[in-house]
Order: C-alpha cells, then structure tokens, then sequence
C-alpha cells in the first residue's frame, strides 16, 4: 500500500461554493454575481486556486450566478478557469438542490432536463438532488451526449478508485479502526487544544485574566453559556461527551467555590417583563462570566437557522438588542465582569467593549469547548488565537451586503478604523519586536528574499505568538491597504526571545491591474511583521509593535 492511510486521506477534501458566493443567504438562489475582474482575481479566487493546485479532489459550486451563467453550470469558472487554467483534474459536484435552480429561480433553462444537460456540459458531474435523474430524457431529447455523461462518470469512477471503494478491505487501512477511535482520549486532547488555541482574547483591562486559582464565587450567566448549539456551529459531527461552557469552568473551580449558573437573557427575543433574578446573583459573586453572541439558529445555512429572521445571515453585525441591554444591566452589579462571545462571524461590539473589564471571543469550539475556555481563563493555557476576520464598529461601516465589490471591505480596502484589525489577539506574556532584518533591498521578478525579526518575551509567562507577514504596495486608488504574505505561530518562552524568519518570493508581491492580471509593478514597498495587520488599532490595543523595512521591486 502506497502511504496507508495518507494514500486515501490526500484525496478526501473539498473546495466548496466556487467561486463568489458571499452574498446574502435569502438571495442565493437567484442572485448574479458580477465581481469586477481585478476582486475576481485579486479577492475571489486566489484560495480556490491555491486549494486546487494543492491537490484537492473535489469542487463544489454555489447556488447563485456569476455573470450571468449559474456556478454549478458555468462554462468559464468550470472549464475556462478550472480545468483548463488551473489543470483540476478531480470532479464537481453541486451545491445541494442548485441544479433545479437553473429552470426553477435563475430561469437559463426551461426544464430539469435542460438543466442537468447544461450542468453536465459546462462540467459539473455529480449533482446533490435529483436533476441528474431526467438526464436520460437529455439524451433522447439530443440535449447531452452519452460521451459527455461517460467524462463525468469517469472522473467520480476516478475518486472512488483512489478512495479505495473497490479495493478489498483487508487492503483499506480504515476499514480495520474502531469507531471508538473517533471519541478516544488522544482525540479529545487534541480538540481540546485546538479551541485552547483558537480562543481570541480580544480586552484585559488590569489584568483580568488569567482568574485566581481558587475564586471564592463565581456566576456563569448567558444564553449560550450551557448550549450545545453554541460548541458545534451549522456543520459538525455530534460527540457523546459534549463539554459545555458552564459544565468546563464548574470542573475547574476549585471545591469551596459558590458556583452558581443563569440563562440570564433571551438569545435574541426580549426578555419577559418582571423580576430578573441574575442580577442578584450577579452582585453575590467575585467574578461574573457572561457568554452573549450567537449559535447556529441565528446564523448558518438556511433550513437550520430557525430564529433568524432572514433565512440565515445577520441584518446587523452588532450583539441582538435584547443581549446589549441585559449586559448593560448586569454591569452595574457585577464586580468583575468577563465576557465571553460565541459565534462564526464578526460581531461589533463598541459599547461592550467598554463595559467588560475583559473579552473574549471563543467561535464554535466543538465537543472540547467548555475545558478549553477554562484552560485559558485560569492560565493553565495561553490564549494564542488571532482574528481571521476584520471586526467594524458598525454595520453602517460596511458597504451594502450584495454589493461585490472589494471597496470599504476587509482590511485590505477599509478605509475606516476598525473595532478589531484583522489577526489581532492578545495575550498573557508581555511581547516586543525587534528591529526587521532584510535579506536584500531590492528584488527582481525571480528572486527572493528572506525577513527575520527577534521577538523578545519581557514578562514571566511563556507565550505562543502568531507572527505576521504583511505586504504594502506603494498607495494608489486599486492598491490594497496590506496584503497577508505569510504567518508563523512561534513559541516564545519567559524571559526569552525567539527569532522568525519568512521567505518572500517575487511571485507573492506581484499586484491585481485593474484587467485582473496578475504584474510585477516595480516601486517601493514596505514589509511589515507584527502581532495584526497595520493600523493604528492594533496599537490602541495594546498588540506589541509592528516591525517595518523598506524593499524596492525592481
């Protein structure tokens, strides 16, 4: 056997929603799509492109067009760019019920058969519904040819080969592994580090965090402080042990500890009129622990976000009304106030920012999650994540939701200040970084050069930091802010330093025209290393300083 198990692993991913569908959900299934050629290029398709030249063995289309022609039958993103500019090799299935939306909602068909015939044409080979059942009624009606069926049969008969589907078992290392492998010990450590490691400390005003080994009270408040939806988001796998938030930090708290727990509020309704017993609670306890946001019923994919109001994405960035005013309220009676936020998606949150002595955003976190957070709280674990995501202040500093284009998004074209940059996460230890060492000054379109900066760990805690890599061209009306070029997440011991080295080569600074090529642009650019993208933000944050040199492209 070739490599056991990495054999049959190297061809189980998937690139799904190719190649723009990042508008809103209650629209997808009609929606056109008409990016300009440079965010095309320069914004939509660079990870596609780098999924499918890595191998993957699977493309998934979207729901929605993109100029003019449906993803899941496009002939320039499934042949033109995939297959014939990007060498795929693998095959494409569709997003589940897209096909039917060709004659159904998009209406470039008539009927399912000229659908599938379309779909099957343009290259898509599997289809997740049932339209590909009236593709006999293609052939008969002379719409697709049995050859241009039997290409798509090859290339899924090609994935299931190299899946192993038709070797024999005793041949297919995973055949002989216990399902109770999937639960084992060695698998939750790991989760457990994983969400240890993804937890983002966003605030820690007076050294909040980490707690007291042995609190004398505690109260662990908010809609999804004991919500199992909250660890697992809109996609997962279900565990038997699913460790929640308050089931994590009552383990951790030390025998003695008045522990108490309350929903405290609605997750997005307003809260019944009356008595509200948490305050109370709240005003008996040394630390109060409230986890606001959100869970997959207010955010996902449509048919499971049951309590959002427009069929799954968010009409505001910010917290939900109800949540903003029953953290205001708990303030006023907490002593210490840590607030923990859950969800996959940015959520603004200036007023609370301010209200919180220290902050926290934890994602969906999986079967692992309430350890995980404990682990961090107490400082029995580092927080290490970073933001992969830049956060507004507000939605009205967001350009309209189905607009496409990159202007005023992310933190490569924003031109307002953001609530949190893009990578930004602190940490425990106390970090500062040394002057940035260049290989060369200048770089033609084949070299490379190599950039080194010393971190240096002043403080008494070993830290585990997420060094950044960041290109600025010279400024111009098209030109990103920045662009990411590279990270590298180093450990750096107490009292310590450690040095980081990144290699650039010219292929990485190449920049977008405004034809959506790809060019070597010759002028000085800066390269900036730190701790989140460029900005004064990241400062005001307290994240340690950037380190700047200049490099000219030649």
């Amino acid at each position: 056997m070739q490599g056991d198990h990495e054999k049959y692993l190297k061809v189980a991913a998937c690139a799904k929603h190719f190649a723009v569908h990042s508008g809103p959900e209650d629209e997808r299934h009609s929606f056109d799509a008409r990016p300009t050629p440079k965010d095309l290029a320069e914004t939509y398709f660079p990870a596609f492109e780098k999924l499918v030249r890595g191998g993957v063995e699977a493309v998934m289309g979207a729901y929605n067009r993109v100029y003019g022609e449906p993803a899941c039958g496009s002939q320039f993103l499934l042949q033109e760019t995939l297959r014939q500019r990007w060498g795929f090799r693998g095959h494409v299935v569709s997003d589940c019920g897209a096909i039917e939306d060709f004659h159904l909602h998009h209406k470039v068909t008539q009927n399912s058969a000229e659908s599938a015939a379309l779909a099957v044409r343009n290259g898509c080979d599997l289809n997740c519904g049932c339209t590909f059942n009236d593709l006999s009624v293609a052939v008969r009606d002379g719409l697709v040819s049995e050859a241009e069926i039997d290409t798509s049969l090859r290339r899924l008969l090609a994935t299931k080969f190299k899946l192993g589907l038709f070797d024999p078992a005793d041949r297919v290392p995973f055949t002989s592994i216990s399902p109770s492998v999937i639960d084992c010990d060695s698998h939750r450590a790991l989760a457990r580090r994983a969400a240890a490691e993804s937890i983002v400390l966003l605030k820690n005003a007076n050294q909040t965090l980490p707690l007291a080994s042995s609190p004398a009270s505690m109260l662990v408040v908010g809609p999804t402080a004991a919500n199992i939806p909250a660890l697992l988001g809109n996609y997962y796998g279900v565990s038997p042990r699913m460790v929640t938030f308050m089931e994590g930090l009552l383990a951790r708290v030390p025998e003695g500890c008045r522990f108490k727990y309350r929903v405290g509020c609605p997750l997005s309704q307003p809260g019944a009129p009356g008595v509200n017993y948490t305050f109370g609670a709240a005003a008996m306890s040394e630390v109060v622990v409230v986890f606001l946001g959100l869970d997959p019923s207010l955010e996902g994919e449509e048919g499971d976000t049951v309590a959002s109001p427009v069929g799954g994405d968010r009409v505001r960035i910010e917290l939900p009304d109800n949540q903003r005013v029953f953290l205001r309220e708990l303030r006023q009676h907490s002593k210490r106030l840590i607030l923990v936020l859950t969800g996959g998606s940015a959520i603004a949150i200036p007023e609370e920012h301010e209200i919180a002595d220290a902050v926290l955003q934890v994602w969906y976190p999986g079967c692992e999650g309430g350890h995980a957070l404990a682990d961090v709280l107490f400082g029995d674990v580092a927080p290490s994540g970073r933001l992969p995501v830049t956060v507004p202040r507000s939605t009205e500093d967001l350009p309209a939701f189905n607009d496409y284009s990159m202007r005023g998004r992310t933190y490569r074209f924003a031109e307002k200040e953001p609530l949190y940059p893009f990578g930004f996460g602190l940490g425990y230890a106390t970090l500062s970084y040394g002057e940035l060492a260049l290989s060369r000054s200048r770089l033609d379109e084949t070299g490379s050069v190599e950039v080194s900066v010393r971190i240096k760990n002043t403080s008494e805690r070993d830290a585990l930091e997420t060094t950044q890599c960041y290109l600025i061209p010279p400024r111009s009306a098209e030109a990103p802010k920045a662009t990411l070029l590279d990270f590298k997440k180093v450990s750096v011991t107490a009292r310590n330093f450690a040095t980081v080295t990144f290699t650039l080569h010219a292929a990485q600074l190449r920049q977008v025209d405004a034809a959506g090529r790809w060019s070597w642009m010759p002028g000085e650019y800066q390269i900036v290393v730190g701790a989140a993208a460029p900005g004064s933000r990241a400062q005001l944050l307290g994240s340690p300083a950037h380190a700047v040199a200049k490099l000219t492209l030649v």
